[in-house]
């Protein structure tokens, strides 16, 4: 599987968020605060970015998360346009 597109964000001073891809497992502990297990993230804050990731083979649940939570007063609007394309084994 191939996860590829690209995002951009809007609000607040600095215009940022954080960009994640995790796998369930990973999601679960990061929301219980047991380290970041990420499969792709971005380095640190950013306004714009692509992602190109080739996920693992097979069945499973994948998460992309766009992260605001550094910033408790400023909402944020994102623009995003990502494909998840299965690729087939013949």
């Amino acid at each position: 599987m191939k996860l590829q597109g690209h995002f951009a964000a809007t609000g607040g001073s600095g215009n940022d968020i954080i960009v994640s891809v995790m796998s369930e497992e990973g999601f679960i502990n990061s929301q219980n605060r047991h380290g970041n297990d990420a499969l792709w993230e971005t380095e640190g804050k950013v306004t714009v970015g692509d992602i190109d990731l080739s996920l693992p083979n097979g069945a499973a649940t994948y998460y992309l998360i766009f992260t605001n939570t550094f910033s408790l007063l400023s909402p944020k609007a994102v623009q995003q346009n990502v494909t998840l394309t299965y690729l087939s084994r013949q």
